[in-house]
């Protein structure tokens, strides 16, 4: 491997490692490397042909996750062309101690947030770059595929995708109300919540949500929607419940 760089030589060894050694968590389909130089998407599943973007890192991710382009991340997820995520964090000599994925239903409009331009002396001066703000959205979005260093049994990889796949169907815009919503869930602590503990996060949505004026009634709309969807439990009385499914993961 004749790299110097010490990120080219990462960018390969982790590139390599996913095709040998992982499995698409939606149908357990084998990657494929996508051709050098494709923009924002490093495989695709031989069998569902979903798209996946691979990050990889020697320390853990926290709670963001540093991207491309912001203005190119926001336009692919206005027109429903975001990539799957792939979060890998190895360690050298190479071997993979955390490997998780980020569904691309997960990857919505209010999670990316801007970084300061470049500066006037840089390269590409203005350049604006993204994180995404992984602590908006739920615990459950992330899927485990290795949890230090232990691989989960590929049926529980792909229950956990099955999940929320129902969110698939849900249109850019308010999907990104569903996501932060489940996060406000998520937030709360326990499976068993009421329609005041969400209200207790209205300040969140607002600020993720600034053109919105009636926040609360928002909300409430998606926890309707959050039920039809099968996704939590209407208890009576505003009380409410996450389903199995989502506490398990």
């Amino acid at each position: 491997m004749d790299y110097k760089s010490a990120s080219q030589r990462a960018r390969v060894l982790t590139e390599s490692w996913i095709p040998v050694n992982a499995l698409c968590p939606a149908c357990g389909g084998a990657y494929v490397k996508t051709p050098n130089n494709t923009k924002a998407l490093d495989f695709n599943c031989k069998s569902c042909a979903r798209p996946f973007e691979l990050k990889s890192s020697k320390t853990r991710f926290g709670k963001k996750v540093v991207d491309g382009a912001y203005g190119s991340m926001i336009s692919a997820i206005r027109e429903d062309r975001q990539p799957n995520l792939i979060l890998m964090n190895y360690r050298l000599p190479f071997s993979v101690l955390d490997l998780f994925v980020l569904p691309r239903r997960f990857i919505v409009e209010p999670m990316v947030v801007a970084r300061k331009p470049l500066s006037q002396h840089a390269r590409r001066a203005g350049w604006v770059g993204c994180n995404l703000d992984l602590a908006i959205i739920p615990r459950s979005a992330l899927i485990p595929c290795i949890v230090n260093g232990t691989p989960v049994p590929q049926e529980k990889i792909q229950r956990s995708w099955s999940a929320t796949e129902v969110l698939e169907n849900v249109g850019g815009a308010e999907r990104g109300w569903i996501a932060v919503t489940l996060g406000i869930v998520d937030s709360i602590g326990s499976r068993f919540f009421s329609l005041h503990d969400v209200y207790v996060y209205e300040a969140r949505a607002s600020r993720l949500f600034p053109n919105n004026k009636n926040v609360k009634a928002k909300l409430r709309q998606q926890l309707q929607l959050l039920r039809d969807m099968g996704l939590i439990e209407f208890r009576g009385r505003g009380s409410y419940a996450l389903v199995d499914t989502l506490v398990s993961n």
